[in-house]
């Protein structure tokens, strides 16, 4: 289950403590509730290419998705993990 965490400090924990790969609330918590700040509309994030119709990121979308920052789960998640706050990013409300 540790593949499916993007912070390594949090998959590190999850690696050190075989109890967290045994509860999986935390990963269903984690799973209905990340979220990637992208501060523009969604169509500015997107580029058709003209000759095949495929749609792909433009560039700042790319840098931004790669971004740790930018990336949080809901408040949920500090009941699955004590000091959840350390290991990764947490939104308000």
């Amino acid at each position: 289950m540790a593949d499916f965490v993007i912070w390594p400090a949090f998959r590190d924990l999850v690696v050190q403590f075989p109890q967290l790969q045994e509860r999986m609330a935390w990963l269903a918590d984690l799973s209905m509730y990340i979220r990637c700040e992208w501060p523009y509309a969604l169509e500015d994030a997107l580029k058709p290419d003209p000759i095949n119709g495929t749609v792909d990121l433009v560039e700042l979308a790319k840098e931004h998705i790669w971004n740790l920052e930018c990336w949080s789960v809901g408040p949920s998640f500090r009941k699955f993990v004590m000091n959840a706050d350390v290991y990764l990013q947490i939104r308000d409300g």
